[in-house]
C-alpha cells in the first residue's frame, strides 16, 4: 500500500490551536477525493499519584461536548518541547504544586498515539507523575485509590475516551 497523493489545496484555515486543511487527493486504487484533516499539536495526559490515590484536578467545562468533565491533568505539548518536559509544568498549573513535590514523572511509552489517524495529526502521550507524599495540592481535586475498586470507580466517572484508555493502559503496567 502507498501513500496518497495531494493534487491540490483548496483550503486552509489556521488558528493557534488547529489548522483545517482540504486537500484533493489520489488515493492508493488511483480513486480523485476531497479530503478534510486536521493539524494539531501532540498532547499529554499525565496521571498523578500521591499516597496511592489517582489525584485528578476538579471537573472542567468542555465547550465541545457542552458538558463538565472529570480529566487527568493534560495539555498541548508546545512547540520545542517534549512531553515529559511538559508533564511538570501542567501538574503545577492544574494541580497547583510546587516543582519540587513532584517526586518524579516518566512516560508510559515512548511513542505518542494517533487520537484519530483518519482525520488529525495529533498524538497523545501518557505520563505518570508521582508526587511527594507530603504535597500540598492548592486547587480542589478529586481523588481514587489506585487499587482495582479505584480504578472501576474512576472508569465510571471519567467519560473522555483518552483518559480512559491513559488509565486502563497504567492499569496494564501494574496488573495485580
Amino acid at each position: 500500500m502507498t501513500s496518497w497523493t495531494v493534487i491540490e489545496k483548496f483550503a486552509e484555515i489556521w488558528s493557534q490551536w488547529l489548522t483545517i486543511i482540504g486537500e484533493k487527493v489520489e488515493d492508493d486504487r488511483g480513486k480523485i477525493l476531497e479530503y478534510w484533516r486536521v493539524e494539531k499539536v501532540d498532547s499529554v495526559i499525565v496521571i498523578a499519584i500521591q499516597n496511592e490515590h489517582f489525584v485528578l484536578p476538579e471537573p472542567m467545562y468542555r465547550h465541545g461536548i457542552g458538558e463538565i468533565t472529570l480529566d487527568f491533568v493534560g495539555g498541548r505539548v508546545p512547540e520545542h518541547a517534549t512531553p515529559l518536559q511538559t508533564a511538570p509544568n501542567l501538574i503545577i498549573k492544574e494541580l497547583g504544586i510546587e516543582p519540587n513535590q513532584i517526586q518524579s514523572v516518566a512516560l508510559l511509552h515512548d511513542v505518542g498515539y494517533p487520537i484519530n489517524s483518519s482525520f488529525s495529526n495529533q498524538r497523545m502521550y501518557t505520563a505518570v507523575a508521582t508526587l511527594e507524599s507530603d504535597a500540598k495540592i492548592a486547587s480542589k481535586t478529586r481523588s481514587y485509590s489506585v487499587d482495582r475498586q479505584g480504578v472501576q470507580r474512576l472508569l465510571n466517572d471519567i467519560i473522555c475516551l483518552q483518559c480512559r484508555a491513559a488509565l486502563m493502559e497504567w492499569q496494564y503496567g501494574h496488573a495485580e
